[in-house]
């Protein structure tokens, strides 16, 4: 009797995951053909900065440029101070690891249907994220899946994309030998992946810890040692990944944002509205986000002891946010560095049933904020009202600051607790 009740429950289960794999699925080739459909009819344009070449969108033209580097790479060229291959000339940005393409003659496999494969894979994952759960909250998928951060990374066909894609496989696997190997690689492809290291922090003996840490070093040292020289030029031509207005997903753009504010309004002198919004839409704000979260930390203890499970879900939390924290504070780039907020997604629905205040207004904070980022975007690049494009800008970035500083202190929170647990208790 027992014996069966285990089979039928093993074959509901079974079940279950099969109905949400196959709407997985179905969502992912509805959207892989919504999306076909807005690039190719150029509706994205020109909220998304078309790249042109006679004339004709290029499209997936970041990946193109690493497959022409490839090519210039077998043709002897330095690709990191010059790329003629490439339609734009653009020098190569990325680890060396990218330069050694197999089978190169294959290039149509390489500029085409690799990164199709990678944009449908990718759209597949993150609509699992929603799929998975029953919540009301999933109903706003199309609030991601439909956004510019989104959209910008699959018609440039960025790595970004790539490392996403290996994120997601760090959080759900926990072998370390695959661990390993996928943080040293993804670092090797641009720098701010060393992010991934984060989550050696979950292992309960705090001897591994420091041995895992350890080998990942060790392993990054030597590889940034054997190419410093690379690293050197990738970094001289930063500009060219940088992002700029309201394409930007740093800091700095909301300090250049601030200081863009235009100082007077038909001769009068309004620099006074540019202390103020710094202290009523900065500061204040920040101010509050840090009490409310202070003072829900005791009922809300799992929000701030994530390290304390070793889950998919908590890893691909802890992971995303230093991302995005690390990104926006020490980095300037393109805001399809923002598809990292879609990591959050897991942990948030997994735990709503916790009624936790913090991660329901900070789900429905980023849903305001891939809407209105797009929104304002939108238009800020179709010139809608040329006179306000600065305040569009500003609001753009002050969004991103709301979202960035709660998983601050959350993150913060998390890793001094991580502290007390396994520094101080042993000590006692």
């Amino acid at each position: 009797s027992s014996l069966k009740k285990s089979k039928t429950r093993s074959l509901r289960v079974i079940k279950l995951v099969i109905k949400k794999n196959l709407l997985t699925l179905s969502l992912t080739v509805i959207f892989s053909l919504i999306i076909a459909f807005l690039i190719y009819k150029k509706f994205v344009y020109p909220t998304i900065w078309p790249l042109e070449v006679n004339g004709l969108n290029y499209i997936f033209a970041d990946w193109g440029a690493i497959v022409s580097a490839n090519v210039c790479e077998q043709k002897g060229l330095n690709v990191y101070l010059e790329n003629p291959c490439d339609v734009y000339n653009r020098k190569h940005v990325y680890g060396e690891i990218l330069l050694h393409f197999p089978f190169l003659e294959f290039k149509k496999f390489y500029q085409l249907y690799f990164p199709l494969i990678i944009n449908i894979l990718f759209l597949f994952v993150i609509l699992s994220f929603f799929t998975q759960t029953n919540s009301f909250k999933s109903y706003f998928l199309v609030f991601f899946v439909i956004s510019l951060p989104v959209i910008l990374a699959i018609e440039r066909a960025n790595t970004d994309i790539l490392i996403f894609l290996m994120m997601y496989l760090i959080s759900k696997y926990k072998n370390l030998f695959i661990n390993h190997i996928l943080i040293i690689f993804s670092t090797l492809l641009k720098f701010y992946p060393i992010c991934f290291g984060v989550v050696l922090l979950f292992h309960k003996i705090i001897k591994k810890i420091f041995i895992n840490i350890l080998i990942v070093a060790l392993f990054l040292i030597f590889f940034l040692i054997h190419q410093h020289e690379n690293l050197i030029l990738i970094f001289n031509n930063s500009a060219q990944f940088s992002g700029s207005g309201p394409y930007q997903f740093a800091l700095k753009g909301l300090i250049t944002a601030i200081l863009n504010i235009k100082p007077f309004i038909n001769d009068y002198n309004i620099n006074w509205l540019i202390y103020f919004l710094i202290v009523f839409f900065l500061i204040l704000p920040f101010i509050f986000f840090g009490k409310r979260i202070l003072q829900f930390q005791e009922n809300e203890k799992s929000l701030f002891h994530i390290f304390d499970l070793n889950t998919f879900e908590n890893r691909l939390f802890i992971i995303s946010t230093l991302i995005l924290i690390f990104c926006y504070f020490v980095v300037q780039n393109f805001n399809y560095r923002e598809i990292f907020l879609i990591g959050l997604i897991p942990y948030i629905l997994k735990n709503e049933s916790i009624h936790n205040r913090i991660l329901n207004n900070l789900y429905y904070l980023i849903v305001i904020k891939f809407l209105m980022s797009t929104i304002l975007v939108y238009l800020f690049m179709n010139k809608v009202n040329i006179d306000l494009n600065y305040l569009i800008n500003l609001i753009k970035h002050f969004l991103d600051f709301y979202v960035v500083s709660i998983l601050f202190i959350i993150l913060f929170l998390n890793l001094k607790n991580l502290f007390q647990k396994h520094f101080l208790l042993e000590k006692l």
